[in-house]
């Protein structure tokens, strides 16, 4: 069905784009002319939006995953990143000492780490990266923001020695990442008798250009630069990381200087557009619209998808979606729009017909959504598993003559007072088929 839609919808596009060349030889109907073809292109531009392929599910930020093949993640907002594992090792008396240095992101620096989680639960650490609390002598964790050229590598504790495979020149430049040693609890075989813990870092990541800011671009101001990464600062905004990941990430040249405007700084992460090639103002509106309706970032991608997915999943956090127009990378965020032109029934042959959908608040309930809950744990969602609920009750309220609630109520075998209620808005005819 998609398919067949996008296929009118192109068939709608190219006569849109007919009328309007023709429009100007008409006289004084032209301009009728042309304000139907502009609706027309609207038209089909929705369409096209509306039927266009969502972005494929990416793997789980939650997943401490080994893997010497892993592609480099790239994080952005404030998220929680378990890590991609690029050495490991184990040394000391009975290989009591086990290491793992993690690549949070890439396209550093970071803004900062915030903390470090063990099994869901915030672990604090101290000088030398030293675990307090009941991983106290048996856990550290140091980390680095990832500066474009770091000034020294990460080391290993000075209580647990030298980490085997990991020199001076391991510096991993232009990447956050952490140092983490556990120490088996020989003597007991308490610390980690369940295996290697669940673990990872929630910061805020990547920063990001704003042209807001750049006093170069027609009524920005301040000191950003496109061409520069070094004047570029943390955001959480959609429409600005989706911007910077068409610049691009660049490594630094050998005077410490990263972005397009220098020399020798490489691109290993994002498009690499020029400036010339991108639409700037689509891009401004795009984040003034984010930022007016409180939308944000949070996730993970990597290197090894293909780069206009990328570009398109993180405009989906934005509400839009990068579009090719006039030769230009333009953000398109789903927006009232202001009219351009005003067509009255007086312009249309035959009578007017406006198809109408129910209202938001009315519309039945169609999806189940997944979010990372810091309170409830990372990655369970703060939602319990359905298997462990077991239906109790079913009741039907009819409010009306059409629409009506169904309402279940949940229990959990094991903890008999512990309730769950769902409640679905739903219409009463697919109701009785529900409960055929």
């Amino acid at each position: 069905m998609a398919r067949a839609i996008n296929s009118v919808a192109r068939v709608i596009g190219a006569v849109a784009s007919a009328v309007a060349v023709v429009a100007p030889f008409l006289g004084p109907i032209g301009g009728v002319i042309a304000g139907v073809a502009t609706a027309v292109a609207t038209v089909a531009g929705v369409v096209s939006t509306l039927t266009a392929q969502k972005p494929k599910q990416r793997g789980s930020t939650t997943d401490f995953t080994l893997d010497p093949n892993s592609p480099i993640p790239y994080a952005m907002g404030r998220t929680f990143v378990a890590g991609r594992p690029v050495h490991r090792d184990t040394w000391g008396k009975d290989n009591q000492y086990q290491g793992f240095v993690n690549v949070i992101t890439g396209g550093g620096p970071i803004d900062a780490f915030e903390s470090f989680i063990i099994d869901n639960q915030v672990q604090t650490l101290g000088a030398d990266g030293a675990a307090s609390g009941s991983y106290s002598g048996y856990m550290w964790c140091k980390t680095q923001i990832g500066d474009k050229i770091q000034a020294t590598a990460l080391t290993a504790p000075a209580a647990t020695g030298a980490f085997p495979g990991w020199t001076a020149a391991s510096k991993l430049s232009g990447f956050a990442a952490d140092m983490w040693v556990l120490k088996a609890d020989i003597k007991n075989g308490k610390k980690y008798a369940g295996g290697i813990p669940k673990r990872g870092w929630i910061a805020r990541m990547v920063k990001v250009y704003d042209p807001r800011k750049d006093s170069t671009y027609p009524g920005g101001s301040g000191a950003h630069r496109i061409g520069n990464e070094a004047t570029w600062q943390y955001s959480d905004n959609p429409w600005l990381h989706e911007l910077t990941w068409e610049i691009g990430r660049r490594s630094a040249n050998a005077l410490n200087q990263a972005g397009s405007a220098f020399a020798g700084s490489i691109l290993f992460l994002g498009v690499g557009m020029p400036a010339q090639a991108l639409d700037l103002p689509s891009y401004v509106y795009a984040a003034n619209v984010a930022d007016a309706n409180g939308w944000k970032i949070s996730g993970v991608v990597y290197s090894n998808e293909e780069k206009w997915a990328i570009a398109k999943t993180i405009a989906l956090s934005g509400g839009g979606e990068p579009i090719k127009l006039g030769g230009k990378i333009s953000a398109f965020v789903n927006s009232p729009k202001v009219s351009a032109e005003i067509i009255t029934q007086s312009d249309l042959i035959g009578p007017v017909s406006i198809p109408t959908s129910p209202p938001f608040q009315q519309r039945m309930n169609r999806i189940i959504p997944k979010y990372l809950s810091e309170a409830h744990g990372v990655g369970d969602g703060g939602m319990p598993r359905p298997s462990a609920w077991k239906l109790g009750a079913l009741k039907i309220a009819v409010n009306g003559a059409h629409r009506g609630s169904l309402i279940a109520l949940f229990h959990r075998p094991s903890r008999p007072r512990n309730l769950l209620f769902i409640k679905l808005r739903i219409a009463v005819r697919e109701m009785a088929l529900f409960l055929h």
